[in-house]
């Protein structure tokens, strides 16, 4: 618990608190039995204590020296020792919080406030029994030597020590909790079943402790508060538990103070003692039920959420492994059907001219490159594919111009399209540096622009544009082709929807994972990619990517486009 300083506000509701609280215990103290059953300003100061740590001295030590000043002079009102008793005692009620809450922090671990048993375990043992040890010491000692010689210590210090360990158990937890937690008001079925829990503990300490019954209390056990706080346990927070143990409290306190109850008996020391026993045994039984219950119920929510980790990931990894047996199904696929008919020919193609080589012509060259062309390209998209499954392609960023790549691409493809007689213009709007994998945008617009060309009629048109678009670069081509039916258009970028290779205008053969490729790359470099396509009217493939300025651009370069 890490301690914090305290404001000027809480310095004084310290204050109050502790000399309200003490004003109450000497006023019931005074009326009927002579001795304070309960000091509830222990807890307070202990709680402040571990709050606030040693800056929280000045409330204690006013509060603590105005409560005794009254108490010293309500059972000592003469003798030239008063004003010594007064700071004696005072003095031991600051010395307890301090001692206490050191033996505390010797053993306080990493759990929160009253997480599990052991803590209120360390609490009890380690911490409120030294402070009330020596709260006990000090001012019991200043009583029995100032006024009666010494006579009568042991029987000082055990009612001193009790009433104040009684305090701190019942009310330090209690103001720790509240501080670092404050509750929530409960309704509907909620506040009912809480007001239930009240008057339950209302009715059961009127049973056993008022007056009105005494003569036919048929069976009077005091343990039968227990019963109300072990349900409040079971169903509410531990703090809401310790409300209503201090509710039971307050009633055992003040019929025992009035003489009336269970623990009234003829005498001075037995119903003190009794009730001060009984109220401490509930403090901590309450106190451990309620920690233990709080621990299973995380526990139980720590598991469910455990559960519902390992669903997702079952899940998660149940589709990555639905999608790898699509792509391992698509990648066979391709292998049987698309690259072993390339392959094919050119073992036809050399075997023929190995037995004929006087028939080498220059169509057969020109077919000997196409089928090479073509088996190259499938087998580079193949390749991207083992990478991508692998797990191993990831971006190496860098800045370059997208000119570059899309100059490297034109001239790749440039006779392909010249043998289709097709047109390429192309828009480019200087100064659009990126910060992505240069090859990976190359591979994606060499994708975008051969599939153009691919499904282009003869003779037709194909534009390249690329432009600034806020905080991104848009780049587009736009084809005459066939067009794309829109339930086609829904599975372009998806793997495993089944999308069968799709023949050129002029029965050009592709592998059917090049756009796969385009969004996968394109993702990775933190962009976008879309289609915007009608049967018969083309297409329109564009992507976007995060844009940085040239700092050598020319200023106002953006304002018009330009081709080259």
């Amino acid at each position: 618990m890490q301690p914090r300083p305290p404001t000027l506000a809480v310095q004084f509701w310290v204050f109050t608190g502790y000399f309200l609280t003490a004003e109450l215990s000497i006023q019931l103290s005074l009326q009927s039995i002579g001795t304070a059953i309960v000091w509830p300003s222990a807890g307070i100061s202990f709680a402040a204590w571990l709050l606030y740590s040693h800056r929280i001295w000045p409330a204690l030590a006013l509060g603590s020296l105005l409560a005794n000043t009254h108490f010293v002079w309500a059972y000592h009102p003469s003798g030239g020792q008063l004003l010594g008793a007064i700071s004696l005692v005072s003095v031991g009620n600051l010395l307890a919080p301090w001692v206490g809450a050191k033996c505390f922090e010797r053993f306080q671990s990493e759990e929160a406030l009253f997480e599990d048993y052991h803590f209120v375990l360390r609490f009890v043992l380690a911490g409120a029994l030294p402070a009330a040890a020596v709260a006990a010491l000090v001012g019991a000692g200043a009583i029995s030597l100032l006024f009666f010689g010494g006579t009568g210590f042991l029987t000082y210090w055990l009612q001193w020590g009790i009433s104040d360990l009684v305090g701190v158990l019942l009310v330090s937890p209690l103001v720790l909790l509240w501080a670092t937690n404050p509750p929530k008001l409960a309704r509907g079925k909620r506040l009912a079943e809480a007001l239930l829990v009240t008057m339950l503990i209302v009715l059961l300490g009127f049973y056993v402790f008022g007056p009105m019954w005494s003569e036919i209390h048929l069976f009077s056990e005091p343990f039968l508060l227990i019963l109300p706080l072990l349900w409040a346990a079971m169903r509410f927070s531990l703090l809401a538990t310790l409300l209503w143990n201090a509710q039971a409290f307050v009633m055992v306190w003040l019929f025992t103070s009035w003489s009336y109850g269970h623990f009234h008996l003829e005498g001075l020391t037995q119903p003190i003692t009794s009730a001060q026993w009984f109220i401490g045994l509930i403090s901590v039984t309450s106190l451990m039920f309620g920690a233990s219950v709080g621990q299973l119920r995380r526990l139980k929510q720590e598991l469910q959420l455990a559960n519902r980790d390992l669903e997702s990931r079952v899940t998660l990894r149940t589709q990555e492994l639905t999608e790898a047996n699509q792509a391992k199904d698509r990648f066979f696929g391709i292998i049987s059907h698309d690259l072993r008919g390339p392959i094919g020919n050119l073992h036809f193609i050399f075997n023929d001219v190995l037995q004929r080589p006087e028939d080498l012509d220059e169509e057969l060259l020109t077919l000997t490159k196409e089928t090479t062309r073509n088996t190259y390209r499938m087998l580079t998209d193949l390749l991207d594919w083992a990478l991508r499954q692998s797990g191993h392609l990831e971006p190496e960023s860098t800045r370059f111009d997208l000119a570059a790549p899309l100059r490297e691409m034109y001239d790749l493809l440039f006779p392909q399209a010249q043998q289709k007689q097709l047109t390429i213009e192309l828009n480019l709007w200087p100064g659009l540096t990126l910060y992505a994998d240069r090859a990976m945008v190359t591979t994606v617009i060499r994708n975008l622009l051969s599939n153009a060309i691919k499904f282009s009629p003869v003779g037709g048109e194909i534009t390249v544009n690329a432009q600034p678009q806020g905080e991104e670069v848009k780049f587009w081509i736009t084809d005459q082709g066939q067009g794309i039916s829109p339930s086609l258009k829904a599975k372009l970028f998806r793997l495993g929807e089944n999308i069968p290779s799709t023949e050129g205008t002029n029965a050009e053969k592709g592998t059917g994972l090049g756009l796969l490729f385009c969004h996968e790359f394109i993702s990775k470099n933190k962009g976008k990619i879309g289609v915007e396509s009608e049967p018969g009217q083309g297409s329109r493939f564009w992507f976007t990517l995060p844009k940085v300025m040239d700092p050598q651009a020319i200023p106002g370069a953006e304002t018009k486009p330009s081709a080259f």
